[in-house]
């Protein structure tokens, strides 16, 4: 699948493994693919933005939910379930859309469309 992303979208996705990993938890999830989408310049992060979604509120939010792991996280394999569906949503948008690329503006249509995780929580 990540030959599928975008350069945006693998952006987004490594700094979601590194909020993962700064914040000692475990597993990737969607919280951290949030943070992801708001770190990379992308237009996931434009329309976040002009929504009022920043970057240093959402993961004050986030820490403020969480408590830290004990256990680090070493790859992006290890989503969360939830955050799995998320992606594989994602690469059903993209389709639909006749992209070829799964851009972050097709992670968080489908972030938005799943609606049950943590990051539309906090939103």
């Amino acid at each position: 699948m990540e030959n599928r992303l975008t350069d945006s979208a693998i952006k987004a996705m490594s700094a979601a493994e590194a909020a993962a990993i700064s914040m000692s938890q475990g597993y990737v999830g969607s919280e951290h693919i949030m943070i992801g989408l708001l770190s990379a310049e992308g237009v996931a992060k434009r329309v976040l933005e002009e929504n009022g979604v920043f970057y240093d509120r959402f993961l004050e939010l986030v820490n403020k939910l969480l408590m830290p792991g004990n256990v680090a996280v070493t790859s992006v394999g290890n989503l969360t379930p939830r955050a799995g569906k998320i992606i594989a949503l994602a690469a059903k948008e993209a389709n639909r859309l006749n992209s070829d690329k799964i851009g972050t503006e097709h992670i968080l249509m489908s972030l938005l469309k799943e609606g049950e995780s943590v990051a539309v929580r906090i939103l």
